[in-house]
């Protein structure tokens, strides 16, 4: 079967296979019968996630707030929402992400990079020319088996076939919609305070723009390569490259799951759009729900799920709700001025995202991968968004910038004991412990079961990204935690259901013939920070 080449695709061991000749339908087939090939796909394309574009009707400043002096921010109503008339709604006050007490702590900093992985972004835009990346000096990054020498002031990479390069390629080249990348930067970092458009989320930040997508289309192998070239690029200048912006839907495929959980082993997050389509599922890559991935919902001005034109709505299976209606942007090839409003997922994201970079900046401290648990648990919990994020949580980033600025940051240690009855007579049941209000439970029988099996089970499941789980023997878990945030203080909390299977004395929990009863029991507490 011919084809035109195979070619090395990002970093997790996939290649990119084109044939003049052969259907992908054909190469899938005949891929999939060598015993030489693991894994093969079609090369998925995704899309940006915007639904409506509104330009506002008027500027307008409201005196009594004069941090940022953005012309308007009194509009941005996810950030601040104090009932004000957007977009002819007037909201509900405090349904927002309550940024001031946030930027009261910190604006965010310039050693904090975050991608966007879009259509590029408008490097020429004033609002955010002082928050892009610019590369001090020449490098060089190799895709798909193609140098490319990069020169001194570039601020990214576009993986798009025929148009790859990082000498202007990585400007927004979005002609659908006017700049749907350059709508995700303003979200995550417009230059604030300077008079000028709209605040961003971050104040300072640098944003690395990483072209996966062309118009309308984000095919799957363009975002695996441009993934990998935002790791070349941190790898050449040691970037501090907190998380990605990935606002898309339907894009998805092992060879991209594979390379975002690549990027997760060297510290990237990723903030993914559950998508608008109102489905019941979150559409990839956010359904990935990958340890170094946050999916995100969107919002209304009432708090509200958000709601597009006349039926269709967010899609379910967020993580996390963020705002995403009437949402005030920047906008390609504008003089900084004329900011526009837009609705969907995408935006929702993009804010989700600049929260994880200005908590990186806010709380040095913390490892990149105690930020996605640290925004999870001190979102706010509201009832009306239960079908669509996670409990029902929209982001408060005020409160998760103070949960662990105003923290300190030490190790608390706990302990677990695990006690089981002997085989004679049998018993089987369940063993649970609580900790930071999650249940990790193991299901026994001691016929077969012995005290070390069932507790090597519970702390294997113990153990996460604040919590270290070790079994010591003799039925003795420990517990150590540097936990950030909102997880402070937690007790351990336990609890055993076990059932007597000797048919004469069919009791339970220690009655007659099944002495002693299996139990567990916790010392001390889990404080995190």
């Amino acid at each position: 079967m011919s084809a035109n080449y195979l070619k090395p695709l990002g970093g997790a061991g996939w290649y990119r296979l084109d044939s003049p000749a052969a259907s992908t339908a054909a190469l899938i087939a005949a891929l999939s019968a060598d015993a030489s090939v693991a894994k093969v796909e079609p090369d998925y394309v995704g899309r940006p996630e915007i639904v409506r574009i509104a330009r506002p009707v008027a500027l307008y400043r409201r005196p009594m707030f004069d941090l940022p002096n953005d012309p308007l921010y009194p509009l941005q109503w996810a950030f601040e929402n104090t009932g004000q008339d957007v977009g002819g709604i007037s909201g509900t006050p405090g349904a927002d992400i309550n940024a001031p007490a946030a930027w009261t702590i910190a604006t965010g900093s310039g050693q904090v990079v975050l991608v966007d992985f879009d259509t590029g972004i408008d490097f020429n835009n004033p609002d955010l020319a002082p928050n892009v990346w610019s590369a001090p000096q020449a490098y060089a990054i190799t895709e798909g088996g193609n140098l490319y020498n990069c020169p001194q002031g570039s601020h990214g990479f576009s993986a798009i076939d025929y148009y790859s390069g990082c000498d202007g390629q990585e400007s927004d080249n979005d002609t659908v919609d006017p700049g749907h990348g350059t709508y995700m930067a303003g979200d995550m970092g417009a230059a604030s305070n300077n008079g000028l458009g709209i605040a961003g989320t971050n104040w300072d930040v640098s944003m690395l723009s990483i072209v996966i997508c062309y118009d309308q289309s984000c095919p799957e192998s363009t975002a695996v390569t441009g993934i990998d070239a935002a790791m070349q690029i941190a790898t050449r200048f040691n970037l501090n490259i907190v998380a990605g912006n990935m606002s898309h839907g339907n894009l998805g495929g092992s060879a991209l799951e594979d390379e975002m959980a690549l990027a997760g082993q060297n510290g990237i997050l990723f903030a993914a759009s559950t998508g608008d389509e109102g489905y019941t599922t979150a559409d990839q890559p956010a359904s990935f729900y990958l340890s170094n991935e946050i999916a995100v919902a969107a919002s209304d001005q009432f708090d509200h799920l958000s709601q597009w034109g006349c039926c269709a709505a967010t899609n379910s299976g967020g993580n996390i709700a963020a705002p995403g209606t009437n949402i005030y942007t920047t906008v390609r090839g504008d003089n900084g001025n004329n900011p526009v409003a837009v609705d969907g997922t995408s935006p929702a994201t993009a804010i989700v995202t600049g929260a994880l970079g200005l908590l990186a900046a806010a709380c040095p401290k913390l490892a990149h991968q105690e930020l996605i648990p640290t925004i999870e648990g001190t979102a706010d919990p509201i009832p009306a968004l239960d079908t669509v994020a996670t409990d029902g949580h929209r982001l408060d980033l005020g409160n998760a910038v103070e949960s662990c600025a105003e923290a300190g940051h030490t190790a608390g240690t706990g302990t677990v004991t695990v006690y089981l009855p002997g085989p004679t007579p049998d018993h089987s049941g369940t063993m649970t412990v609580t900790l930071l209000g999650v249940d990790y439970s193991y299901s026994y029988d001691t016929a077969v079961d012995d005290t070390d099996s069932v507790g090597e089970a519970l702390a294997g499941q113990l153990g996460s990204y604040y919590v270290n789980a070790v079994y010591e023997g003799n039925g003795a878990i420990s517990l150590t935690t540097t936990a950030a945030g909102p997880y402070t203080g937690y007790p351990l909390s336990t609890s055993v259901q076990d059932t007597c299977n000797n048919q004469l004395r069919p009791q339970s929990l220690g009655g007659g013939g099944c002495n002693p009863a299996p139990r567990i029991s916790s010392t001390g507490i889990v404080p995190g920070n």
